[in-house]
C-alpha cells in the first residue's frame, strides 16, 4: 500500500470514529469489559480472539490509541466504550493519562510508575496461570515482574515450540504470534524461579492483593508497611545503585530484570545480605572519613544525594539506614544498636551494655553474666518487648578496666583501649573540651577511666558522628540560613550540645546540608529556623524563656530584664548576674505571674490613647506610685494593674 493509500485509509478511519453511528458500525459481535487487574492490550487480544481477529491492534489504532497525543483521552476511552456498549469509565485506570513519545504505552491499574518500568513492547506469561485462566494481568507488563508468585516459576518470553519471542501481535492469548506455528504458551515447561527475586514478587505481590498466593514472602515484617508503588520504586533504588557499585554505570542500558536480579540478591535472607553490600561498599584504606566517603556513591544513594535518590522512597529509606545504622553498631561495638527507649530507663550516663562491657574488661559476654550474679559487679536486667538486657555499672566497669591493664604505661593503656584525651576529642570532632565532656555526662561518648586522668574512646566519637551523619537529612526548603553545631549551641542556648544530638537521633530536627570538606560535627549544617522552633519548644517543655523572648512577651527593654531579675520579679535559672545576657533560662511561671500583675508604661500608653507623662501625673495625683520605676535611659517604670485600673478604668484600646 503506498503512502498516500495509507493516509486516506486513516483519514476513512478518522471519519467513521466521529461518525453518529460510529457505535453502531464498530460494535463488537462478542462484547466484554475488561476484568479486574488486566491491562488495555490483555484486554484488547482477548477481544480480537472472541471476534476472530488475528491481530488486536486494529481495536486499539480504531480508538486512537496509543498515537501521539492527536486523539484526546476521553475520545479514546468514548470509542472503546462504544465498541462494547459499556460506560467509558471502565476505561478510566486502563489508559494512560500522557500519551506519546517519551510516555507509557501501557498502565497497570493503581499503580503510577515511569514508563522504564513497563515492559510494553516485551510480553511475559505464566505458563500455568494461562493453562488455568486465559487472562493476562496487567502486572505481568512490570519490567520487575520476572515470575508468579503463585506458582513460583519464572514468566516466559518465547514460544515453546519456535522459541520466538512472544508479542502482543498474536492471534489468541495463548498462541504463537509466528505464522503457521501451533505453538500453545500455556504448554511451556515451567522454570522454577530464584528464590530470592521470588522472595521479592511474594512481598509486592501480597501488597497488590493477589489471589491464591500459597506462601508469605520473609521480607514482609521488614517492609510489610511499604505501599506497592513504594515497593516497586525500592526495587529500582536498590538495584540500579547496586549495579553500577559492580559495574553497570548507565540506567538506561539496566535491563529491569537485571535490576530485579541485583535487588533480590541484597535483599534476600534480610538483612544479612544487605549488611554484606555495606561491608563490600565500605573503604576504609584512607583512614577516619565521613561515611559518604567510606561508602561511596552507594551512601550517598541511599540518603538521598545521588543520581538515584528520586527512585527510593522516604520510607524505604528509613528501612535501609536504620539497617545502616545497626551495621555501623555491629561493627563499631559487635551488638546491634539498642532500643532508644532503654537510655532513659537505665540511665546513659550510670550504666552500660553487658556486650560494652565485655568489650572493655577483655573478657566474654557470659562471663559479664557471672560476675553480676556472683555480686562481683553491680548490674540490672531490662525487658524490652520480648528481650531482657543486662546493664551493668559503669564506674566498676572502669575500675575493672583499670586494674585490668596495670602494667602498662600511658601510651600503651592509650593504644590498648583506643582511649584519646578530652583535647583530642575536642580536635576530632569540631567541638570545645566542654561540649566532649558534656557528651561524656550525657553517655553519648564513652569514657576510659585510669585515675587520675580520665579520657574518651575513640571508637564511641566516631561512632556518634556516624549515626549523625545517617541520620535522615531537611527537605530542599530547609536547606537555606544554614547555621553549624558551634553556632546553634552559642546562639540557642535552651539547646546544648547534648539535646541536639539526642534530637538529631530522634528525628526533631534533620541536618539540612553536610560538608564533606570538614570533619567531624562541622560537617552538619542546620536550617536557623528549624533550630530556633526546636529550641523554644523545648523551653517551653522545661518552662523557661530567654530573656529575648521575655522583652517581647512583656513589651520591655533589655535592661529592663535585669532589673526585674535583680528585684526578684522574675527568676533565672541561670542565675541573676548582670552579665547573663541571652544566656539566660527564666522562669515561665514568674514571667506569667508578673505579666498578669504589672504592665510598663508605655503599654498603659498604647492601651489609653494618653500620653505617658499624663498618665503618670494623674496616677501620682491618685496616689499610685510605681512598683519599680524607670532608671535611667532605655528603661521603662512599671506599675500594678489593679491600681491603674481604679484611676484610668477599662483601657479603650488594646
Amino acid at each position: 500500500m503506498s503512502g498516500q493509500e495509507t493516509t486516506s485509509s486513516v483519514k476513512t478511519q478518522d471519519h467513521f470514529l466521529d461518525h453518529p453511528d460510529f457505535s453502531h458500525s464498530y460494535r463488537m459481535p462478542v462484547r466484554t469489559s475488561p476484568i479486574r487487574g488486566e491491562g488495555i492490550r490483555g484486554w484488547a487480544l482477548r477481544m480480537a480472539e472472541l471476534n476472530g481477529h488475528p491481530d488486536p491492534s486494529w481495536i486499539l489504532a480504531l480508538a486512537g490509541f496509543p498515537g501521539r497525543g492527536d486523539v484526546a483521552r476521553q475520545d479514546v476511552m468514548r470509542r472503546l466504550a462504544e465498541m462494547i456498549g459499556r460506560s467509558p469509565e471502565e476505561f478510566a485506570d486502563l489508559i494512560p493519562l500522557k500519551r506519546g513519545k517519551g510516555h507509557s504505552k501501557i498502565v497497570i491499574p493503581g499503580l503510577d510508575l515511569p514508563s522504564w518500568m513497563l515492559a510494553s513492547e516485551h510480553p511475559k506469561v505464566c505458563p500455568l496461570c494461562l493453562a488455568e485462566r486465559r487472562v493476562l494481568p496487567a502486572i505481568w507488563d512490570l519490567g520487575f515482574w520476572t515470575c508468579c508468585p503463585r506458582h513460583g516459576c519464572c514468566l516466559s518470553r518465547i514460544c515453546p515450540v519456535c522459541t520466538n519471542p512472544i508479542t502482543w501481535r498474536r492471534p489468541g492469548i495463548d498462541r504463537c504470534p509466528t505464522p503457521h506455528c501451533e505453538g500453545r504458551l500455556s504448554s511451556a515447561d515451567p522454570e522454577p524461579a530464584p528464590q530470592a527475586e521470588l522472595d521479592v514478587i511474594l512481598l509486592l505481590a501480597k501488597k497488590l492483593a493477589v489471589p491464591d498466593l500459597p506462601q508469605g514472602s520473609t521480607l514482609w515484617n521488614a517492609f510489610g508497611h511499604l505501599d506497592a508503588a513504594d515497593i516497586i520504586r525500592m526495587i529500582a533504588g536498590v538495584g540500579l545503585p547496586v549495579m553500577s557499585l559492580r559495574g553497570h554505570s548507565r540506567r538506561r542500558g539496566s535491563k529491569p530484570e537485571d535490576v530485579m536480579k541485583a535487588t533480590a540478591e541484597v535483599l534476600t535472607d534480610w538483612p544479612r545480605q544487605f549488611h554484606g553490600l555495606l561491608r563490600e561498599a565500605a573503604d576504609d584504606t584512607k583512614g577516619r572519613r565521613s561515611l559518604q566517603q567510606r561508602f561511596a556513591g552507594l551512601y550517598q544513594r541511599l540518603m538521598g544525594q545521588g543520581a538515584y535518590s528520586s527512585l527510593m522512597p522516604p520510607a524505604a529509606r528509613s528501612v535501609l539506614i536504620e539497617e545502616l545504622l545497626v551495621h555501623l553498631d555491629e561493627t563499631w561495638i559487635g551488638e546491634a544498636a539498642l532500643p532508644r527507649q532503654l537510655v532513659g530507663k537505665v540511665g546513659s550516663g550510670q550504666w552500660i551494655s553487658r556486650s560494652r562491657a565485655a568489650l572493655r574488661m577483655g573478657v566474654h559476654e557470659n562471663t559479664i553474666l557471672k560476675m553480676v550474679n556472683s555480686g562481683q559487679i553491680k548490674g540490672q536486667f531490662v525487658t524490652a518487648g520480648k528481650i531482657t538486657y543486662l546493664f551493668v555499672s559503669k564506674a566498676e566497669v572502669e575500675l575493672a578496666e583499670t586494674e585490668r591493664l596495670p602494667h602498662l604505661d600511658t601510651q600503651e593503656f592509650k593504644r590498648e583501649l583506643d582511649a584519646i584525651t578530652f583535647g583530642d576529642a575536642a580536635q576530632l570532632s569540631g567541638v570545645n573540651i566542654d561540649h566532649v565532656r558534656e557528651l561524656v555526662r550525657v553517655g553519648l561518648v564513652m569514657s576510659i577511666s585510669r585515675p587520675p586522668k580520665h579520657y574518651v574512646s575513640r571508637r564511641s566519637l566516631e561512632h556518634l558522628i556516624d549515626r549523625v551523619e545517617c541520620m535522615p537529612q531537611a527537605t530542599v526548603k530547609e536547606k537555606t540560613n544554614l547555621i553549624g553545631v558551634a553556632r546553634v549551641v552559642q546562639v540557642y542556648k535552651g539547646l546544648g550540645i547534648a539535646e541536639l544530638l539526642n534530637d538529631i537521633l530522634d528525628g526533631k530536627v534533620h541536618v539540612a546540608s553536610i560538608i564533606s570538606s570538614e570533619f567531624g560535627f562541622r560537617r552538619f549544617l542546620f536550617n536557623c529556623d528549624a533550630v530556633a522552633l526546636l529550641a523554644q519548644e523545648r523551653r517551653a517543655s522545661q518552662g523557661t524563656m530567654t530573656a529575648a523572648e521575655v522583652r517581647r512577651a512583656l513589651q520591655c527593654g533589655t535592661l529592663d530584664i535585669a532589673r526585674l531579675l535583680a528585684s526578684g520579679f522574675l527568676v533565672d535559672l541561670q542565675g541573676s548576674g548582670p552579665q547573663r545576657g541571652r544566656h539566660r533560662k527564666i522562669t515561665l511561671e514568674s514571667v506569667e505571674i508578673f505579666d498578669r500583675d504589672f504592665v510598663p508604661l508605655p503599654v498603659l500608653a498604647r492601651a489609653h490613647r494618653i500620653h505617658a507623662y499624663k498618665i503618670v501625673n494623674l496616677l501620682h495625683k491618685h496616689g499610685v506610685e510605681p512598683i519599680l520605676p524607670a532608671d535611667g535611659e532605655n528603661t521603662r517604670s512599671f506599675w500594678r494593674r489593679s491600681e491603674v485600673g481604679s484611676v484610668l478604668g477599662t483601657p479603650k484600646h488594646t
